[in-house]
Formats: C-alpha cells, structure tokens, sequence
C-alpha cells in the first residue's frame, strides 16, 4: 500500500526529468514512509540536512539537486505524542532526578534497574540498557506470541519511566534547580523537540526554505471513542471513559498556535493549514486518508 502510493504520486504528482522537484520527491517518500511506518508518531517532522563536504557516490546522489540547501517539512497534526526516554543522562543530572524522585515520593527502582552507570564517559553518564538485555528473561523470545508480550512489558516499563522523569524533572524545575532548557528535554514530545531543533532560533533565510503543514480534524473530539482515532490525537483513560488527553492538547495548542506562529511573525516561513472533515459514524477512513495525502503532495510541488 505505502510503495503502491509512493509510486502513484511520483508518476502523476511528480513529474520525472525536473531537477527542480527532485529533492521535494525524496522529502515526500521520506514523509510517506514515516506517516505509514509509525502510527504512533503519525505527524512528524521531515529533515534533509544540508550537504556535506564528502565526495562519495551516496552524498552526491542525495543532494545533487538541492543546490547546498536545507530543506525542513514540517507535519503537524492533532497528535501531540508521548516524551521519549533519554538514552544517556549526564551522571550529575540523573542523580539529581534521582534525589527529586525520591523527594516526591516516587518509586525508583525501575530507573536504577534500566540504568547503569558509565564510568569511561567524559563526563560520566548513565545509559539506558538494551530492552534486548533486559527482557531476554523469555526463551522463546524470537516467537510472536513471546514478541508481542515483550513489547506489551516494555511498553508498561516506559511509561513508568517517562511518569518518573516527568514528575521528577517538573519539580526540579519548580524548585529552580533545573534550566527551562534542560528540563524540556524530558517534558517536550519528540515532535515538539523536532519543530523547536528545526526552527527555533534559526536565521530568517534558512526559515525561508521551510515548509510547515498544519491539519486540523474537525470535530475530533466526537471520535475519541474510536480505536483507530488513536493514531491521530492523544488520548487517555479507560473504556466507557476515554477522553482527549487535557495536558497534551494543552502543549499542541502553544506549539500550534503560539511557538509557530511567533516564527512566521519574525520570518518567511511558509505555513500551510488544511482541515479534514471525518465520516459522522467511521471517523477517519482510508478515503480520507488517501485524499489528505494526495492534497498533500499537489500543495508541496507548487510551493
């Protein structure tokens, strides 16, 4: 489905033999495999760095026509999405989360379970283990059923873990032991890290090259109940009392509606908003799906 999509819209939305889109096509396969391969990060944001120095083939393949540029594809949703789990934490800052955690109550043990401690590092720091390492508990581990079970185990782990960090680092910060710029590390969803890497603090000609795509679902609310709607905003709670997770609606609406905006007002960054209008009883169908996606793509060949 994903190539069958890929390849429909390079022959009939991307026309071959033009230099020019040739970069957009890469950055458009590059969107489409993220938005298929990873329901849970549905919205994401694209990166094409700009070229490097290097000689080799593969260099010269990928950026032949970008003409030294950087090129940033912003996709923003209705999906906040989750923190992610540091994989190294400078010694210091770890165990300071640490002492936070224990103030506020917070078991611990998970956190020195899954980290361990490099000495050899300059600074030292603690790194997260390899699930590999900590759940080869199970001896049929390459077995599906045994597959599905580890990841189900793991996913229980961290969200322990991002619960830990989150209530540890809020209150280090409270107490003005931590940085705003430190603590957003821990507090900010990987598509929140990705705009503000991408376009905070950047110079107005470089936001010039940048694309931000904004989608907005109508009515999404009306459709939290439906399994699939989960892959499209964030949700909490049990059933019969699933609701629109407050907090993440919360940071989607400042990174939406302040953090952009603020960007456009000082830059050239172009920002594109669509709305999309869900079936009354199926909410977001493949239809729809395939409609977004082909605007989509018409839209950022004209840009």
């Amino acid at each position: 489905m994903l190539f069958t999509k890929v390849l429909r819209l390079q022959k009939h939305t991307l026309p071959e033999g033009q230099p020019y889109l040739h970069k957009r096509r890469l950055l458009l396969e590059l969107c489409l495999c993220r938005l298929v391969l990873s329901p849970r990060e549905y919205i994401t944001t694209i990166f094409v760095p700009p070229p490097s120095h290097k000689s080799d083939d593969e260099n010269a393949t990928t950026h032949s026509h970008s003409a030294g540029h950087a090129v940033v594809l912003g996709l923003l949703g209705e999906k906040y999405g989750n923190i992610r789990i540091p994989g190294e934490v400078e010694a210091s800052e770890f165990e300071m989360i640490l002492d936070a955690a224990i103030e506020a109550k917070l078991e611990t043990k998970l956190l020195e379970e899954w980290y361990c401690r490099d000495e050899n590092s300059v600074p030292a720091a603690y790194y997260l283990r390899p699930k590999s390492e900590m759940l080869k508990g199970n001896k049929n581990a390459m077995q599906p059923s045994a597959h599905a079970e580890n990841e189900k185990t793991w996913q229980e782990i961290s969200d322990e873990i991002k619960k830990i960090f989150k209530a540890a680092v809020k209150l280090l910060h409270e107490q003005g032991k931590m940085k705003h710029s430190q603590a957003k590390r821990y507090l900010f969803s990987a598509i929140e890290d990705e705009f503000d890497f991408a376009l905070g603090k950047q110079t107005p000609a470089f936001l010039k090259k940048c694309v931000c795509y904004i989608r907005k679902i109508a009515n999404i609310e009306r459709f939290v109940k439906i399994p699939e709607m989960g892959k499209y905003m964030d949700i909490t709670g049990t059933d019969p009392r699933i609701i629109r997770d407050p907090e993440a609606q919360e940071k989607l609406i400042k990174l939406r509606d302040e953090f952009i905006p603020t960007i456009v007002a000082s830059s050239n960054l172009r920002v594109y908003t669509s709305v999309t209008h869900c079936d009354m009883k199926l909410g977001y169908s493949q239809e729809i799906e395939n409609h977004y996606i082909e605007g989509l793509a018409n839209n950022f060949t004209r840009t």
